[in-house]
């Protein structure tokens, strides 16, 4: 059985606050739940376990940390697919330190995908970085098998993902605060649903109708009005655009691009 486990930062266990990404032991604390989850599927009957640095450069964990029998995607190269990769004959994805979607209430540094971003729907479901990973990886028929962070992640992703294994490492407080299991107990609880979720093997691939309705609503109305620029896309409202999309594959081009040209813009 072949795993791929993406790996975040905003969930992985005693992280509260983006601060604390300045300082070299929130890396560390990302490259050990990663090395808990890798042991997992290793002890559930893994033959193969991929790991993918997804937050922010995808260069946060740290590569002599990592345990060695798993190999490391480091960089971005389509620069838009935090589980870029999930695609090449993997049997289970794993998502490892991820969280809750934008406004949710108590969810610890929630957010979708983009601080410019409030809301993201596929097909009218409303969808955080979680549901995104689903659906990508479900076109290739691979499911999520388990997440990790904390409780509002947990809740999110099962009731989205029927089957999904959940690690909860904290419980939110609100955005930046939360009560943190201490570091070794959340990895043996990390380790522990790896390795249940890949040697039950209960979870099913998320099915996407396709083509597919995208919905995002933005922060500014300016970040709308450059996004809908992008050929295709329209505007929805004053803060939003919409469009449809083909496949898994110009869902990730369209909202790249979007996101881009979003950014780009004066807030007004």
């Amino acid at each position: 059985m072949r795993v791929f486990i993406a790996v975040d930062i905003e969930g992985i266990s005693s992280m509260v606050d983006w601060r604390d990404q300045s300082d070299f032991e929130a890396r560390r604390w990302m490259t050990e739940d990663a090395n808990a989850a890798v042991r997992g599927a290793f002890e559930g009957g893994a033959s193969y376990v991929c790991v993918r640095d997804c937050h922010g450069p995808a260069r946060s964990i740290i590569p002599e940390a990592l345990d060695e029998r798993a190999e490391l995607c480091r960089g971005w190269d389509n620069l838009h697919g935090m589980v870029d990769g999930v695609e090449s004959g993997f049997d289970a994805l794993m998502l490892v330190g991820w969280h809750a979607r934008y406004g949710t209430e108590s969810g610890v540094m929630a957010h979708s995908w983009s601080g410019i971003i409030r809301n993201i729907w596929v097909n009218g479901v409303e969808m955080g970085e979680v549901g995104l990973a689903a659906v990508i990886a479900g076109a290739a028929g691979v499911p999520v098998a388990m997440v990790s962070g904390d409780d509002a992640l947990a809740k999110e992703a099962q009731a989205l993902l029927p089957g999904v294994r959940a690690a909860v490492v904290k419980h939110g407080l609100n955005r930046l605060a939360g009560r943190c299991l201490s570091p070794s107990r959340a990895r043996r609880v990390i380790e522990d649903t790896a390795r249940a979720a890949v040697a039950e093997q209960r979870a099913a691939a998320y099915g996407t109708q396709w083509p597919a309705s995208i919905e995002v609503r933005y922060q500014h109305r300016g970040q709308a009005s450059w996004a809908a620029r992008v050929p295709g896309v329209r505007r929805e409202g004053d803060y939003g655009i919409a469009t449809e999309v083909a496949d898994a594959a110009a869902l990730k081009d369209i909202l790249f691009c979007c996101n881009r040209l979003a950014h780009a813009c004066d807030l007004y």
